[in-house]
């Protein structure tokens, strides 16, 4: 995934409305990459995404290397699929 592609929800198991996002994304809604936050060594490594429709708040986060970070909540990318047109 990169800046700009347009992404197809496939997965919104597990959200609610009490994350701490603008809003949450609809089954089968199409999304656009704002952005690829960093990995970052954290409680969970996996790829992230920053949508153009949805903002999150910024999140201070306990790295294991034992420095903290700030970074926007974001989505996992395993979420969205690529729409290939």
């Amino acid at each position: 995934m990169k800046t700009g592609d347009k992404l197809i929800c496939i997965n919104v198991d597990g959200l609610s409305k009490k994350i701490h996002m603008s809003s949450i994304p609809v089954l089968g809604g199409i999304y656009t990459v704002r952005g690829i936050p960093p990995r970052l060594k954290y409680w969970c490594d996996k790829p992230g995404v920053l949508l153009e429709e949805i903002t999150g708040d910024m999140s201070v986060v306990n790295c294991f290397n034992g420095k903290y970070t700030l970074i926007e909540c974001h989505f996992y990318q395993d979420r969205f699929m690529k729409l290939l047109y």
